[in-house]
């Protein structure tokens, strides 16, 4: 005997019509439902299925699969983070920009001065002029020696003089090129400099200014923070325990706590240290599509995805709950009726579909399935 089930009149709105189908006398109905129990169908108009929210549609082929959860942060490689000290002590001369500013290579930050500047110019300037004169002499006394005019300790002396002066020469050269300043340019019209400019090592935006007008800065200070974000990485904080199911390449979804943007990335390498306070290990991933709206520091929940497969799935509104049972509840030209399967938990809002049955044939409700079953 099939019988036939009402929704709630106070959940539709408007009555639901009922279908029974007979067959045979009394005693042949007992003897049926005696071998057999009863199966339910429950029909509804277009405006009743509207009202109360029900979709039909079919189970999708999905690449499901278990997971790993754990925490991640965005962060950018070492080469995209410049960190902007003062070569010497100096006083800060100006500032101009403000965290958050796009900056390009090359271009001046601030401006740094301090006396011990222009003294190390000077010195330079006068090691040059000594060497110029020490280069001279030794060739002099070179030529002296030659003709037996003079002794050759005396040549020896002078060529130990000049080098020892070169020496000095290339080292405050070398210094004043760390600084910026052009030492062809204050050897050709001793000009000396007063100020020296710092400048961008990358182009980027700035993440920390430290500076202000007139501050005595050192070269333990870090003035600037400059970060290039054009390319952003996930680092995830992974459980020992679950390192040894992950490989390079497997799938990882983020998404940050209140929103529900996505953000999809692959594993690009394992770390082989464990952070001994939270026994977690370091896993780097690449997203997928760059760039991301996501500034470095930001923190994430993300999933790893292990031994992925293609499975029929359906949106979690098609699953209905008792207990311990789950169903869903396939479309029949009579009406809608209840059919058990067996479940695994909800990924990204999807819920797979037991194997063994032709799920793409089938006409489901893939949402208000809850609605039907009450």
């Amino acid at each position: 005997m099939t019988t036939f089930k009402y929704l709630p009149i106070a959940l539709l709105l408007a009555p639901l019509m009922f279908f029974t189908a007979c067959q045979g006398g009394a005693d042949q109905q007992d003897a049926e439902a005696e071998e057999a129990p009863a199966s339910e169908f429950v029909a509804l108009t277009a405006d009743q299925a509207k009202l109360a929210g029900i979709e039909v549609g079919r189970a999708e082929k999905r690449s499901m699969s278990a997971s790993i959860g754990c925490t991640a942060y965005v962060d950018v490689p070492p080469y995209s983070l410049a960190s902007v000290y003062a070569p010497v002590q100096g006083f800060v001369q100006e500032v101009t920009q403000l965290p958050g500013e796009f900056v390009k290579k090359g271009s001046v930050l601030t401006r740094l001065q301090h006396p011990d500047m222009v003294k190390l110019q000077q010195s330079f300037l006068e090691s040059f002029s000594r060497m110029g004169f020490l280069e001279k002499e030794y060739a002099r006394k070179k030529t002296l020696a030659s003709t037996e005019a003079t002794a050759t300790r005396d040549v020896e002396a002078a060529a130990a003089a000049l080098a020892q002066e070169k020496a000095t020469y290339k080292g405050l050269r070398a210094q004043l090129q760390m600084l910026g300043i052009p030492t062809d340019r204050l050897e050709a019209g001793g000009d000396i400099q007063t100020t020296i400019a710092l400048t961008a090592p990358i182009s980027g935006y700035i993440s920390q200014v430290n500076v202000n007008r007139g501050k005595l800065v050192g070269p333990t200070d870090l003035l600037y923070e400059i970060v290039d974000n054009n390319h952003v990485h996930l680092e995830l904080n992974v459980f020992a325990k679950d390192i040894p199911q992950l490989r390079v390449g497997q799938r990882i979804e983020a998404e940050v706590p209140g929103s529900d943007a996505r953000y999809t990335a692959t594993v690009h390498l394992i770390g082989k240290t464990i952070a001994m306070e939270d026994k977690t290990v370091s896993v780097h991933g690449h997203f997928t599509k760059e760039p991301v709206p996501l500034l470095p520091g930001t923190y994430l929940q993300a999933r790893v995805f292990i031994d992925e497969t293609a499975v029929w799935a359906v949106p979690e509104g098609a699953i209905v709950r008792e207990g311990e049972s789950t169903f869903v509840f396939v479309k029949h030209p009579e009406g809608f009726s209840k059919m058990p399967v067996a479940t695994t938990p909800a990924v990204n809002g999807y819920v797979a579909l037991p194997v063994g049955e032709d799920w793409g044939s089938k006409a489901l409700v893939v949402q208000g399935a809850y609605y039907l079953n009450e």
